[in-house]
């Protein structure tokens, strides 16, 4: 009872987990500003079929120790399975291969976002799963003859392979999952490398670190231009302006700023003097500056938002290979006959499959701080609460 007790908290824990994700992109604007949060919504709503349709039944079936829904429920039941295991894994390619134009070309990727691109993106996605769930009911008879499927009435399993025919197994089981993975591992290594080659590029470093330095230093740079000296060894120094900014210098003394400059004597050289002090401090605090900021890597905007995009891509595939891979080497084990694995070890393996779709919205609200405000506004119905969320999303 444990242990079936833990199970329907993992249920719960995916449904609503889901279920908040997705009013979060319904219900809040700066959620759905984004062009890839729509790929994370189509992931959500794959995730919440799997955790309200899949997992719920599979508990009752669990409690009851049978099917008791019936033969056409058993089909329903397998293509929602079937549908919403091949949606998540093509909707992962896609937002890996998102999050590869994002770190190629940063400003290119905001100059081409588009929400209607997404959503055809998605409408494209969906198409596809409906068209790979009708492939798998038309070859296995656990959906197109529900009366004759394996384990009779009283169960519905989920199968593994078409036993009439190998070659079609082969082929659903490379759709399913062994093209997306690898397609998956080629974009994941070579996100990986191009955000190591921009951290690591010295030019962009260099630049970034020139540029930073120019503009801190800029704002305390002062020009002052000697007018006069006078008898008593003091120097009128007229202002000229900060941040090389030119002023217009007039006679008037209103628009002059006179300062005394104590004990200083001298003859007319005391001008080219006095600018050639300013001017020095102010390269020597320029190269001060650079020889700090060369010695450490400076990430810029562009940088920081390749490194998210590249931690967050490679934390939700990862998570999704390791749920997965293990249940399909059983398969590809079972499918040739090399293993033939206890049921149990089926069951588990299976579930473990069903744990990615609680995971993930965890993972959402981690990395992706527009989800991340957005649940919290949901949930959080404390005023003040609400009143520093809304700060913080004026800022995104």
């Amino acid at each position: 009872m444990i242990i079936v007790g833990v199970y329907t908290l993992v249920t719960v824990t995916a449904i609503l987990g889901n279920l908040l994700v997705i009013l979060s992109y319904i219900f809040n604007r700066f959620v759905r500003s984004k062009m890839a949060n729509v790929f994370i919504l189509n992931l959500s709503i794959s995730d919440f079929l799997v955790g309200s349709v899949v997992m719920f039944c599979d508990v009752l079936v669990i409690i009851l120790g049978r099917w008791p829904f019936g033969n056409v429920a058993c089909s329903i039941w397998l293509s929602t399975h079937y549908f919403a295991i091949n949606m998540s894994i093509v909707t992962i390619c896609v937002i890996s291969i998102d999050r590869l134009f994002l770190v190629s070309d940063v400003l290119k990727y905001r100059r081409n976002e588009s929400n209607v691109t997404s959503l055809c993106i998605v409408a494209g996605v969906w198409i596809y799963s409906v068209f790979f769930t009708a492939l798998y009911a038309t070859t296995t008879e656990d959906i197109t003859y529900p009366t004759q499927r394996r384990g009779g009435e009283l169960r519905c399993l989920v199968a593994t392979q078409n036993a009439h025919n190998m070659f079609i197994s082969v082929m659903l089981e490379n759709l399913d999952f062994a093209v997306p993975l690898l397609l998956i591992i080629v974009i994941n290594v070579t996100v990986a490398f191009k955000v190591h080659r921009k951290l690591n590029n010295p030019k962009l470093n260099t630049s970034h670190s020139t540029q930073r330095a120019l503009n801190t230093l800029g704002s305390r740079s002062k020009f002052y231009e000697v007018s006069s000296q006078h008898d008593n060894g003091f120097v009128n120094v007229s202002y000229i302006g900060d941040s090389c900014d030119r002023l217009s210098h007039h006679q008037d003394d209103r628009n002059e700023g006179n300062h005394k400059i104590d004990g200083v004597r001298g003859n007319g050289s005391m001008e080219t003097s006095i600018l050639a002090t300013e001017w020095m401090s102010f390269a020597s605090d320029i190269s001060n500056k650079l020889q700090r900021n060369t010695k450490r890597k400076i990430k810029g905007p562009k940088q920081e938002e390749c490194c998210k995009a590249a931690k967050s891509l490679i934390v939700l595939t990862s998570v999704y290979i390791s749920c997965w891979l293990p249940f399909h080497i059983l398969v590809f084990l079972q499918s040739w006959k090399i293993f033939e694995a206890e049921e149990t070890i089926w069951e588990i393996l299976q579930r473990l499959t069903w744990f990615n779709s609680v995971i993930n919205p965890f993972l959402y609200a981690k990395m992706n701080i527009r989800y991340r405000l957005g649940i919290l506004k949901i949930l959080c119905f404390r005023k003040n609460y609400q009143i520093r969320i809304n700060r913080l999303t004026n800022t995104l």
